[in-house]
């Protein structure tokens, strides 16, 4: 019985994310895997959110909430259908090749990611410091009452070790599940984390597909999911791998607006930025970058009337979705990584000695660590060929991109009043799991530029 409510769950989030999908993208056609990604993401996101603003007007997660978000999502369906069109599968392109069979390989390193990923979920309750003490407290709270009931939980600063005033995207996601079961399971409640990065592993493929060949794609699409930290992060109820995962559906979409593409492509990333936003504090930093390459970046390849429409348009609505959370997080008071209280003049001159030694720190986990799974070395090899042959203008974007989110993560270890060791330990490999999309879709994207013949686009994609 729990595994058909779980699976209700799923069905849930996929629903929503499917109608948010065709809102967004109106009678387009797409690569089924990416349909059925991106729906599971995006109901991933919007789903926690409505739960967010139902809990700050008195209603706590429950049955019937869920029902009903499922049934106005399917209904929806009907006006969608007739003012904005359906999200239709593209199957052309999908069919069988003599040379398929080196697929297996890969399709069996993908399967064995999402089976190992699962069974270490399923296995264990919440084990993580982080998500013991963070997520997964604030899921059980907000199960039982809604926000608008709990000063006194997040003014009780004896309760500072949950980190009163972190986004709540997953402790949202998590209580649904919660709701669904009818009672707290530590165990079970991961089910939306997990459902989250099956979605991932389909959008992942799709996205790699519509730049490389299919044998390519496969192969580095089984290199992301199974990178050894991946597997330890995607299914322990902690909220990194749920931010890499907004983070790399922004970084793509986004790539794909600058470097001139539709304007569905501008909504998507601006949706996953706001999805960020609401995950960890991390993901403000992202935002921030994800909207100064949008302004930096797409007026040279889109005409001046319409990059200022999207762009302007684009903004004020994550601005509108984010705005009861920024509104309730600013009566929240900040007591634990105030680090924008930090960034002066005088703390940085006070710690520029920190500097020599985080960035040799960056570089060794980067590229030495085992867990990077050759990640980087692969990014790092095609930047070079892709400059020593034609230059891709996606890579400058995504090189930008990565090169801002490491060098604020670097910037927040300076300021920080905690000392550097036991931090950095705890937390680097973290960051670079949130840095991990960039550095894939740099290959990809070099990679596309580097073998144009061999490209596996199955739609007209924008100039490279």
């Amino acid at each position: 019985m729990p595994s058909l409510i779980l699976a209700a769950y799923g069905l849930l989030l996929l629903t929503a994310g499917y109608a948010l999908l065709c809102l967004l993208l109106g009678r387009d056609r797409r690569h089924p895997a990416e349909i059925l990604g991106l729906s599971g993401m995006l109901g991933s996101a919007a789903v926690p959110l409505l739960l967010f603003w139902l809990s700050l007007s008195g209603l706590k997660p429950s049955r019937t909430i869920l029902l009903s978000i499922f049934f106005i999502s399917l209904i929806s369906l009907i006006p969608l259908k007739h003012f904005r069109g359906l999200v239709a599968p593209q199957w052309n392109g999908l069919q069988l090749t003599k040379t398929d069979w080196l697929l297996l390989p890969s399709v069996g390193i993908i399967v064995w990611s999402l089976f190992t990923v699962t069974h270490l979920a399923l296995k264990y309750p919440l084990i993580e410091w982080d998500a013991v003490s963070t997520w997964g407290l604030k899921a059980k709270i907000f199960t039982d009452a809604p926000l608008s009931n709990l000063s006194d939980y997040f003014h009780d600063f004896s309760l500072s070790f949950s980190h009163l005033d972190y986004p709540l995207m997953v402790p949202f996601l998590t209580a649904g599940a919660y709701a669904a079961l009818g009672n707290i399971d530590d165990t079970l409640g991961k089910i939306g984390v997990l459902f989250l990065f099956w979605s991932f592993a389909f959008f992942v493929y799709a996205a790699l597909r519509s730049l490389l060949p299919r044998v390519f794609a496969m192969v580095l699409a089984a290199i992301v999911l199974s990178a050894p930290m991946v597997l330890r992060w995607a299914g322990q109820g902690t909220a990194d791998m749920p931010l890499a995962i907004f983070y790399a559906g922004s970084v793509y979409y986004l790539t794909h607006w600058i470097i001139g593409g539709l304007a569905s492509d501008a909504w998507l990333a601006g949706f996953f930025s706001v999805a960020c936003v609401f995950t960890k504090n991390e993901g403000l930093a992202l935002a921030v970058i994800n909207l100064f390459a949008a302004a930096a970046f797409a007026w040279k390849n889109l005409p001046r009337s319409r990059y200022l429409r999207e762009l302007g348009c684009t903004t004020a609505g994550a601005i509108l979705c984010l705005l009861p959370w920024i509104i309730f997080r600013h009566s929240l008071p900040h007591i634990d990584e105030n680090y924008p209280g930090h960034l002066n003049f005088a703390t940085l001159l006070a710690n520029d000695d920190r500097l020599p030694g985080l960035v040799k720190a960056f570089y060794n986990w980067m590229f030495f660590d085992p867990d990077g799974n050759y990640l980087w070395h692969l990014a790092v090899g095609t930047l070079v060929l892709g400059w020593f042959t034609r230059p891709s203008g996606a890579a400058y974007v995504l090189l930008f991109l990565l090169l801002a989110q490491l060098a604020a993560y670097l910037l927040a270890y300076v300021i920080s009043p905690a000392p550097l060791g036991e931090l950095v330990f705890v937390t680097l490999k973290r960051l670079l799991l949130h840095a991990l999309p960039a550095a894939v879709f740099i290959v990809a994207f070099n990679l596309a530029k580097i073998l144009p013949e061999a490209t596996g686009n199955e739609t007209p994609q924008p100039n490279l």
